[in-house]
């Protein structure tokens, strides 16, 4: 409950088995105005986003997304059904995607998944991630930040053009602390931005 003219916090996004949110039907305010407000969610199936085979995303049916939650599985004929693998170029080119969150389950994103995602700001990867693919997020300009979990094990050039990435966290990868830093200029294919300010390297075996 509201007072008249308090701020408004805006609930964290809903979940629904075999559903993504899309949204609430109308814009929250930031102040609470004198008159009651009521907002539905707004839900899409899964299937009516993504073209998903053999628990693989292949495809983004709506070209028009902003904010994406990849989920952990699917219903397929009432049945979860788990999702492993997000394709080459699944999301590529959705220039009004903003927000990426992939839930846990995950565990590969191919090449170019989500390269030319040029409005991209937010980007939740899982700790179930092994491998990220050649030019997975090619030219995401608005990103500021990633953190790259600690199980992936390959990666490519991931980040190339991403000019606007301030931080990146990164594991240890199993050879020293040198290789690791190597291996961060390997994923923006020797093209550092020069907006980059840190690096982090998790965990202390170095």
């Amino acid at each position: 409950t509201y007072n008249y003219n308090s701020n408004i916090t805006v609930p964290s996004n809903p979940t629904k088995d075999g559903y993504i949110f899309y949204g609430w039907d109308n814009t929250i305010p930031n102040k609470m105005p004198a008159e009651n407000l009521t907002f539905k969610a707004i839900w899409k199936g899964v299937d009516e986003i993504f073209m998903i085979v053999n628990g693989e995303i292949i495809l983004c049916n709506d070209p028009n997304i902003v904010y994406l939650e990849i989920p952990s599985c699917y219903l397929v004929g009432g049945v979860s059904t788990p999702v492993t693998r997000i394709s080459k170029s699944a999301f590529a080119n959705a220039t009004k995607l903003k927000s990426v969150v992939i839930h846990e389950g995950i565990q590969e994103i191919g090449d170019n998944a989500f390269s030319g995602c040029t409005n991209l700001e937010s980007v939740v990867l899982p700790n179930s991630l092994i491998k990220i693919g050649d030019y997975a997020f090619q030219t995401c300009s608005k990103l500021e930040e990633i953190v790259i979990p600690k199980n992936v094990i390959e990666i490519g050039y991931a980040l190339e053009g991403c000019s606007g990435l301030t931080t990146i966290t990164i594991p240890f990868i199993g050879k020293g602390k040198e290789y690791t830093s190597r291996k961060v200029s390997t994923i923006f294919n020797g093209k550092i931005p020069s907006s980059l300010e840190e690096i982090i390297i998790t965990n202390d075996e170095y």
